[in-house]
């Protein structure tokens, strides 16, 4: 899975209201994953599925945290938990699902 956090910049059409990023099929996040749908959305982020364009390709789960201080926060604590489970199953034998990489 794949973790990114908005801005916080309501102003410039890419998050709704409430501080939702808006996700659009087609758009590419971060050079990297072409957005194909949502999965969902809660209280602290919405979810889509993507394509990873770099090889060896497939699809990911794409995690993008509410724009506001709060969730930002509560979203770097999940990135860390989640490096820390990846950087302790290296060879991913715990099927738990594991962070890719994160970025703003």
């Amino acid at each position: 899975g794949v973790a990114g956090t908005g801005d916080d910049q309501q102003d410039d059409n890419f998050d709704d209201g409430e501080g939702y990023y808006k996700l659009v099929s087609g758009e590419v996040i971060n050079d990297r994953y072409r957005l194909m749908g949502t999965l969902g959305k809660g209280v602290f982020s919405s979810v889509a599925y993507a394509r990873d364009l770099r090889p060896p390709g497939g699809i990911v789960a794409i995690k993008v945290i509410r724009s506001n201080d709060l969730m930002r926060r509560a979203g770097q604590k999940e990135t860390e938990l989640l490096n820390a489970i990846r950087d302790a199953d290296p060879d991913g034998r715990s099927h738990i699902v594991r962070l890719l990489e994160s970025f703003e």
